[in-house]
Order: structure tokens, then sequence, then C-alpha cells
């Protein structure tokens, strides 16, 4: 498991987490185009890290071709 994947599932899941966050809560405030372009990055971003993610641990578990 190589540091840089670490660091960018890390980063992909944080930035995900505050997009959400902001994302709802411009949605909240004023159902605007600022808040659902939040939603729409939140969207992707939380896409992203489902896909690291599910990288993270095939790669941890072996279930990966690098591994084989």
């Amino acid at each position: 498991m190589d540091p840089i994947r670490v660091l960018a599932i890390v980063l992909t899941a944080a930035i995900g987490g505050l997009l959400v966050f902001y994302g709802s809560l411009f949605t909240i405030i004023a159902i605007g185009p600022i808040g659902l372009a939040g939603v729409a990055l939140a969207g992707v971003f939380g896409l992203l890290a489902a896909f690291n993610v599910g990288s993270y641990v095939r790669a941890v578990t072996g279930d990966s071709a690098e591994r084989r």
C-alpha cells in the first residue's frame, strides 16, 4: 500500500465530507445555484471516495491485480 494512494483516499474523503456539509448548508440557506452546485460536487466527490475506499479495501485484502 503506497502512501500516495492512502493520502489520495484521505483527501478525497475529507473534501467530499466538506462538500456534503457545505452543499447541504447552502441548500438549506438558499436553494439556489450555489446550493445545487455544492450538492452536485458533493455527489461527485462522494462517488470518488466510494471508488477509492473500494480500491483500498481490495488492495488491503489482496484482491487486486497488483498483488497477484
